[in-house]
């Protein structure tokens, strides 16, 4: 070997194995310290997170209202500090009124709006209406199973017993939520042909003798109804045109109409109401020709004397027997007609078309039994030997087994007539 080959090379100094020793146990603290901070912030993520779990867990089965939130109060009087005089003053703490937590209801609710599938045209309506209660007052209720059980309360009878089986079944599962129970009240109560059953009314659909409004309001309806109500105009017009009345039809052949749906509408409002005006008008005319009172016309002449005693109405005690009228002459008739009175009894509030007696009998035309009657007075009731000698004086011995059936009826004879209390009318020879 050639002992001149390291002569360029320079050795360092040589290292200390102590600070060696103390530099490789500084590395090994620093790493062991880093291990131990990311096992703490591990375990402290972990505790985070089961922390929050808990608290959706504790929101999710809470049925409490959350507690009042804390009040504000004023803090405690303290001496001021000296400042100087040209400080201006701190205005003054306004202290914070506690506010109610609890949400309250904004429409109310009664026994009127529940629903009990007598009438199923009412069921859209109501459906509307508890919708609209729910949305509004959402947050009254603390949970599904609540709001479920309100929506239940809303029916009653027939309606109620078809729901409970569905409630009882699915209460405390997951479907027990106001949209699954709105299908199960929609599949039960919703007439699924309401489109169809419109459109077939409104074919035959007929105004007649009702006011124009009043089938204006049924048809605009049943338009609703069957999906037509965005149709052109001239098929609307069609379906109106189709139901008026005959009267109305007629006028409106010399009348232009207008293009649109509102406008063809508005000239029928305003034909249909100078027709019942018309008809109204003519109705009370007759009535003032004919006798009657109309309530357009006031009565007209000098107020009536007192009734003769004859032509007073019948007492208490006759009405109960014979509800008829007694016969007047024609000049009484006039004065009623003047007074406006009713023809028959004479009496006010009424006309002769709702006296409550039966009309006069004319006593020229009465037979002469009824005369005689009124002018004999009547016997004592006759005993059965007087009768039997009686009828067979007459030659009539059928009419007594007659008059045994029939009890003591009117019997006809020749030589005179029984009343109906079995008094001879006519002295018999």
């Amino acid at each position: 070997m050639d002992p001149n080959a390291n002569q360029g090379h320079v050795p360092g100094p040589a290292m200390n194995p102590n600070a060696a020793a103390e530099e490789f146990y500084r590395q090994l603290q620093a790493l062991q310290q880093g291990q131990t901070d990311q096992q703490d912030m591990n375990q402290h993520l972990q505790t985070v997170l089961a922390d929050i779990t808990e608290a959706i867990k504790e929101l999710r089965n809470a049925n409490v209202p959350p507690p009042h939130p804390p009040v504000a109060t004023p803090a405690p009087a303290q001496e001021p500090a000296p400042e100087p005089a040209a400080a201006a003053a701190a205005p003054p703490t306004v202290p914070i009124t506690a506010v109610d937590p609890t949400p309250k209801q904004k429409i109310e609710w009664g026994e009127k709006d529940t629903y009990s599938d007598k009438d199923k045209t009412a069921y859209p309506g109501f459906k509307l209406l508890l919708n609209q209660k729910l949305m509004v007052d959402w947050n009254y209720w603390s949970n599904d199973s609540e709001r479920v059980m309100f929506m239940f309360s809303c029916f009653t009878g027939a309606a109620r017993t078809r729901l409970a089986p569905w409630v009882q079944a699915h209460m405390g599962h997951w479907d027990f939520t106001p949209n699954d129970f709105w299908k199960v009240i929609d599949g039960a109560f919703y007439d699924q042909h309401t489109k169809i059953k419109a459109l077939d009314r409104l074919s035959y659909l007929n105004q007649r003798k009702r006011p124009f409004r009043d089938y204006l309001m049924e048809i605009e309806r049943l338009m609703l109804e069957a999906g037509v109500h965005g149709l052109e105009d001239d098929i609307k017009k069609s379906y109106v045109r189709n139901g008026l009345s005959e009267d109305l039809r007629k006028v409106m052949i010399g009348v232009e109409e207008r293009e649109t749906f509102e406008g063809y509408v508005q000239q029928l409002k305003s034909v249909s109401d100078r027709l019942e005006q018309e008809e109204a008008r003519t109705k009370s005319f007759r009535q003032r020709k004919n006798g009657g009172w109309s309530p357009h016309q006031p009565f007209v002449g000098q107020n009536p004397a007192e009734p003769a005693a004859q032509n007073l109405p019948p007492s208490d005690r006759q009405q109960k027997v014979n509800r008829r009228a007694k016969w007047v002459s024609d000049a009484e008739k006039k004065k009623r007609k003047q007074a406006g009175l009713c023809f028959r009894c004479g009496m006010k509030g009424h006309l002769i078309g709702a006296c409550p007696y039966l009309p006069a009998r004319n006593p020229a035309r009465a037979p002469d039994a009824m005369k005689i009657g009124a002018l004999v007075s009547p016997e004592p009731l006759l005993s059965e030997d007087e009768r039997r000698r009686a009828f067979h004086r007459c030659g009539k011995l059928t009419a007594l087994a007659k008059n045994r059936q029939q009890g003591h009826e009117r019997t006809r004879l020749d030589g005179g007539e029984l009343t109906d209390e079995g008094t001879f009318c006519k002295p018999i020879k």
